[in-house]
């Protein structure tokens, strides 16, 4: 993995949400994906979807989860 920075990087420019495709291009592997929600650093949202913890849950946010939890299933 790279700095917890280019994390916090990349989930800041989608309002705090990460999808397992995200991670895997920041080169996180399945342990550390599982490190960091045992942690309380990122909490699964729903399949393939993961916020930052203390991520303000805003309409922008509400709308950009809908967007990233569609992305491959036609939308």
């Amino acid at each position: 993995m790279r700095e917890i920075s280019d994390l916090a990087q990349k989930a800041a420019s989608q309002y705090g949400l990460l999808r397992s495709t995200d991670l895997t291009e920041l080169g996180v592997t399945r342990q550390q994906k599982a490190t960091l929600v045992n942690r309380g650093v990122l909490c699964r949202e729903r399949r393939g979807l993961f916020v930052l913890a203390g991520t303000a849950k805003t309409w922008e946010f509400q709308l950009m989860r809908e967007c990233l939890g569609a992305a491959g299933r036609g939308v």
